[in-house]
Protein backbone atom coordinates (compact mmCIF):
# COMPACT_ATOMS: atom_id res chain seq x y z
CA UNK A 1 0.00 0.00 0.00
CA UNK A 2 1.37 3.42 -0.91
CA UNK A 3 2.60 5.63 1.94
CA UNK A 4 1.21 8.90 0.57
CA UNK A 5 -1.45 9.48 -2.04
CA UNK A 6 -1.70 12.56 -4.24
CA UNK A 7 -4.67 14.14 -6.00
CA UNK A 8 -3.39 12.70 -9.25
CA UNK A 9 -3.14 9.21 -7.71
CA UNK A 10 -6.79 9.45 -6.65
CA UNK A 11 -7.85 10.66 -10.11
CA UNK A 12 -6.02 7.69 -11.64
CA UNK A 13 -7.72 5.22 -9.29
CA UNK A 14 -11.16 6.61 -10.10
CA UNK A 15 -10.27 6.48 -13.81
CA UNK A 16 -9.58 2.74 -13.40
CA UNK A 17 -13.02 2.29 -11.80
CA UNK A 18 -14.65 4.26 -14.60
CA UNK A 19 -12.81 2.19 -17.21
CA UNK A 20 -14.00 -1.07 -15.66
CA UNK A 21 -17.69 -0.08 -15.79
CA UNK A 22 -17.24 1.38 -19.28
CA UNK A 23 -15.56 -1.70 -20.74
CA UNK A 24 -18.10 -4.06 -19.18
CA UNK A 25 -20.90 -1.90 -20.58
CA UNK A 26 -19.34 -1.98 -24.06
CA UNK A 27 -18.91 -5.76 -23.97
CA UNK A 28 -22.51 -6.40 -22.92
CA UNK A 29 -24.06 -3.88 -25.31
CA UNK A 30 -21.95 -5.21 -28.16
CA UNK A 31 -23.17 -8.72 -27.37
CA UNK A 32 -26.84 -8.11 -26.63
CA UNK A 33 -27.68 -4.71 -28.24
CA UNK A 34 -29.64 -3.44 -25.24
CA UNK A 35 -30.39 0.26 -24.94
CA UNK A 36 -31.57 2.55 -22.16
CA UNK A 37 -33.97 2.37 -20.34
CA UNK A 38 -33.30 -1.39 -20.22
CA UNK A 39 -32.09 -1.90 -16.66
CA UNK A 40 -29.19 -4.13 -17.77
CA UNK A 41 -27.69 -1.22 -19.70
CA UNK A 42 -28.70 1.56 -17.33
CA UNK A 43 -27.04 0.19 -14.20
CA UNK A 44 -23.63 0.15 -15.88
CA UNK A 45 -24.15 3.58 -17.45
CA UNK A 46 -25.10 5.06 -14.07
CA UNK A 47 -22.03 3.58 -12.36
CA UNK A 48 -19.81 4.68 -15.23
CA UNK A 49 -21.08 8.27 -15.18
CA UNK A 50 -20.87 8.48 -11.40
CA UNK A 51 -17.19 7.53 -11.60
CA UNK A 52 -16.68 10.11 -14.33
CA UNK A 53 -18.27 12.80 -12.14
CA UNK A 54 -16.08 11.85 -9.17
CA UNK A 55 -13.02 11.93 -11.41
CA UNK A 56 -13.94 15.40 -12.69
CA UNK A 57 -14.58 16.70 -9.17
CA UNK A 58 -11.22 15.44 -7.95
CA UNK A 59 -9.56 16.93 -11.02
CA UNK A 60 -11.10 20.31 -10.30
CA UNK A 61 -9.90 20.25 -6.69
CA UNK A 62 -6.44 19.14 -7.76
CA UNK A 63 -6.22 21.90 -10.34
CA UNK A 64 -7.48 24.67 -8.08
CA UNK A 65 -5.16 23.69 -5.22
CA UNK A 66 -2.29 24.16 -7.66
CA UNK A 67 -3.63 27.47 -8.97
CA UNK A 68 -4.34 29.78 -6.07
CA UNK A 69 -6.99 28.01 -4.01
CA UNK A 70 -4.83 28.54 -0.90
CA UNK A 71 -5.14 32.33 -1.22
CA UNK A 72 -7.97 34.55 -0.01
CA UNK A 73 -8.01 36.33 -3.37
CA UNK A 74 -9.06 33.08 -5.09
CA UNK A 75 -12.03 32.63 -2.77
CA UNK A 76 -13.07 36.24 -3.25
CA UNK A 77 -12.85 36.02 -7.05
CA UNK A 78 -14.41 32.58 -7.65
CA UNK A 79 -16.72 32.02 -4.66
CA UNK A 80 -17.85 35.55 -3.85
CA UNK A 81 -16.44 35.67 -0.32
CA UNK A 82 -15.82 39.01 1.35
CA UNK A 83 -12.12 39.90 1.77
CA UNK A 84 -12.73 39.85 5.54
CA UNK A 85 -14.40 36.41 5.66
CA UNK A 86 -11.29 34.57 6.81
CA UNK A 87 -9.72 37.16 9.12
CA UNK A 88 -10.18 34.88 12.12
CA UNK A 89 -8.18 32.03 10.58
CA UNK A 90 -4.50 32.17 11.63
CA UNK A 91 -3.10 29.87 8.92
CA UNK A 92 -5.19 30.08 5.78
CA UNK A 93 -3.26 27.43 3.82
CA UNK A 94 -3.77 24.85 6.59
CA UNK A 95 -7.46 25.78 6.63
CA UNK A 96 -7.76 25.23 2.87
CA UNK A 97 -5.85 21.92 3.05
CA UNK A 98 -8.29 20.70 5.71
CA UNK A 99 -11.25 21.80 3.58
CA UNK A 100 -9.86 19.98 0.55
CA UNK A 101 -9.52 16.77 2.54
CA UNK A 102 -13.15 17.16 3.56
CA UNK A 103 -14.19 17.73 -0.07
CA UNK A 104 -12.25 14.62 -1.07
CA UNK A 105 -14.00 12.60 1.62
CA UNK A 106 -17.43 13.83 0.50
CA UNK A 107 -16.63 12.80 -3.10
CA UNK A 108 -15.44 9.44 -1.83
CA UNK A 109 -18.66 8.95 0.13
CA UNK A 110 -20.82 9.88 -2.84
CA UNK A 111 -18.95 7.50 -5.13
CA UNK A 112 -19.20 4.62 -2.67
CA UNK A 113 -22.78 5.07 -1.47
CA UNK A 114 -24.39 6.01 -4.78
CA UNK A 115 -22.66 3.21 -6.70
CA UNK A 116 -24.05 0.83 -4.09
CA UNK A 117 -27.52 2.35 -4.50
CA UNK A 118 -27.39 1.75 -8.26
CA UNK A 119 -26.27 -1.87 -7.81
CA UNK A 120 -28.83 -2.62 -5.10
CA UNK A 121 -31.64 -1.00 -7.08
CA UNK A 122 -30.75 -3.11 -10.11
CA UNK A 123 -30.66 -6.34 -8.07
CA UNK A 124 -34.06 -5.58 -6.55
CA UNK A 125 -35.47 -4.88 -10.00
CA UNK A 126 -33.89 -8.05 -11.35
CA UNK A 127 -35.31 -10.09 -8.48
CA UNK A 128 -38.81 -8.87 -9.36
CA UNK A 129 -38.38 -10.34 -12.84
CA UNK A 130 -38.12 -13.73 -11.13
CA UNK A 131 -41.08 -12.94 -8.84
CA UNK A 132 -38.82 -12.58 -5.80
CA UNK A 133 -40.19 -9.89 -3.52
CA UNK A 134 -37.89 -10.13 -0.52
CA UNK A 135 -37.26 -6.80 1.17
CA UNK A 136 -33.77 -7.45 2.55
CA UNK A 137 -30.90 -7.57 0.09
CA UNK A 138 -29.32 -10.43 2.03
CA UNK A 139 -32.39 -12.57 1.22
CA UNK A 140 -32.45 -11.41 -2.41
CA UNK A 141 -28.81 -12.38 -2.70
CA UNK A 142 -29.57 -15.89 -1.51
CA UNK A 143 -32.85 -16.39 -3.37
CA UNK A 144 -31.75 -14.91 -6.69
CA UNK A 145 -27.99 -14.91 -7.01
CA UNK A 146 -27.29 -18.19 -5.23
CA UNK A 147 -30.39 -20.33 -5.72
CA UNK A 148 -31.40 -19.27 -9.25
CA UNK A 149 -28.28 -17.88 -10.92
CA UNK A 150 -26.06 -20.37 -9.04
CA UNK A 151 -23.33 -18.01 -7.87
CA UNK A 152 -21.25 -19.35 -4.99
CA UNK A 153 -20.69 -17.48 -1.75
CA UNK A 154 -17.10 -16.85 -2.82
CA UNK A 155 -18.33 -15.40 -6.13
CA UNK A 156 -20.44 -12.91 -4.17
CA UNK A 157 -17.70 -11.81 -1.76
CA UNK A 158 -17.31 -8.35 -3.39
CA UNK A 159 -21.01 -7.67 -2.85
CA UNK A 160 -20.92 -8.94 0.74
CA UNK A 161 -17.95 -6.69 1.58
CA UNK A 162 -19.77 -3.80 -0.05
CA UNK A 163 -22.89 -4.46 2.05
CA UNK A 164 -20.96 -4.38 5.32
CA UNK A 165 -19.05 -1.30 4.23
CA UNK A 166 -22.25 0.49 3.24
CA UNK A 167 -23.74 -0.34 6.64
CA UNK A 168 -20.68 1.10 8.37
CA UNK A 169 -21.01 4.29 6.30
CA UNK A 170 -24.51 4.65 7.68
CA UNK A 171 -22.90 4.60 11.15
CA UNK A 172 -20.32 7.30 10.26
CA UNK A 173 -17.72 4.70 9.36
CA UNK A 174 -18.20 2.45 12.39
CA UNK A 175 -18.96 -1.26 12.09
CA UNK A 176 -21.80 -1.78 14.54
CA UNK A 177 -23.09 -5.33 14.30
CA UNK A 178 -23.48 -7.49 17.40
CA UNK A 179 -24.55 -10.50 15.32
CA UNK A 180 -21.35 -10.38 13.23
CA UNK A 181 -18.93 -8.47 15.47
CA UNK A 182 -15.61 -9.52 13.92
CA UNK A 183 -15.09 -10.26 10.25
CA UNK A 184 -12.17 -10.07 7.88
CA UNK A 185 -12.18 -10.35 4.10
CA UNK A 186 -9.32 -10.50 1.63
CA UNK A 187 -10.00 -9.06 -1.82
CA UNK A 188 -7.05 -9.37 -4.18
CA UNK A 189 -4.62 -8.84 -1.30
CA UNK A 190 -6.55 -5.96 0.30
CA UNK A 191 -7.84 -6.61 3.81
CA UNK A 192 -11.30 -5.39 4.81
CA UNK A 193 -11.51 -5.68 8.59
CA UNK A 194 -14.79 -5.17 10.46
CA UNK A 195 -14.69 -5.06 14.27
CA UNK A 196 -17.74 -4.26 16.33
CA UNK A 197 -17.98 -0.61 17.45
CA UNK A 198 -14.73 0.21 15.63
CA UNK A 199 -14.04 2.49 12.66
CA UNK A 200 -13.46 0.60 9.40
CA UNK A 201 -10.10 1.68 7.98
CA UNK A 202 -9.70 1.50 4.20
CA UNK A 203 -7.76 3.40 1.55
CA UNK A 204 -8.52 4.65 -1.96
CA UNK A 205 -6.75 1.51 -3.19
CA UNK A 206 -9.27 -0.60 -1.26
CA UNK A 207 -12.10 1.37 -2.85
CA UNK A 208 -10.70 0.85 -6.33
CA UNK A 209 -10.39 -2.93 -5.82
CA UNK A 210 -13.87 -3.19 -4.32
CA UNK A 211 -15.67 -1.19 -7.03
CA UNK A 212 -13.86 -2.94 -9.87
CA UNK A 213 -14.66 -6.32 -8.29
CA UNK A 214 -18.34 -5.33 -8.12
CA UNK A 215 -18.19 -4.12 -11.72
CA UNK A 216 -16.92 -7.56 -12.74
CA UNK A 217 -19.60 -9.24 -10.64
CA UNK A 218 -22.29 -7.10 -12.28
CA UNK A 219 -21.00 -8.19 -15.67
CA UNK A 220 -21.24 -11.87 -14.70
CA UNK A 221 -24.75 -11.43 -13.30
CA UNK A 222 -26.02 -9.65 -16.40
CA UNK A 223 -24.25 -12.07 -18.74
CA UNK A 224 -25.81 -15.05 -16.98
CA UNK A 225 -28.08 -16.81 -19.52
CA UNK A 226 -31.07 -16.60 -17.18
CA UNK A 227 -30.66 -12.80 -17.06
CA UNK A 228 -29.47 -12.04 -20.59
CA UNK A 229 -32.42 -13.89 -22.13
CA UNK A 230 -35.05 -12.00 -20.15
CA UNK A 231 -37.39 -9.77 -22.09
CA UNK A 232 -36.59 -6.08 -21.88
CA UNK A 233 -37.22 -4.68 -18.42
CA UNK A 234 -36.75 -1.04 -17.62
CA UNK A 235 -35.41 0.92 -14.68
CA UNK A 236 -36.71 4.37 -13.90
CA UNK A 237 -33.87 6.88 -13.79
CA UNK A 238 -35.36 9.92 -12.08
CA UNK A 239 -33.56 13.18 -11.37
CA UNK A 240 -35.60 15.90 -9.66
CA UNK A 241 -34.24 19.43 -9.85
CA UNK A 242 -35.71 22.39 -7.99
CA UNK A 243 -34.89 26.05 -8.53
Amino acid sequence: MREKITWWDIIGLIADIQTSFTENYKKLIGKYKWSVPDARALVLINCMELSANARLSMGMIGYTTSNGMDTKDWWEKWCGYSPHSFNGIPNFKVHVDDKCRQYSHRIQEQLMITTYVYIESFLRNLARQFEINEKELWKIKEALLQNILLFSKDDLKPLVIYQYLRNSQHNKGIHYNEKYPNMEFDLNGYKFIFKHNTIVMISWDHIKELLIANSELLYKIIDNPKVSTLRKFDERNIVILRD
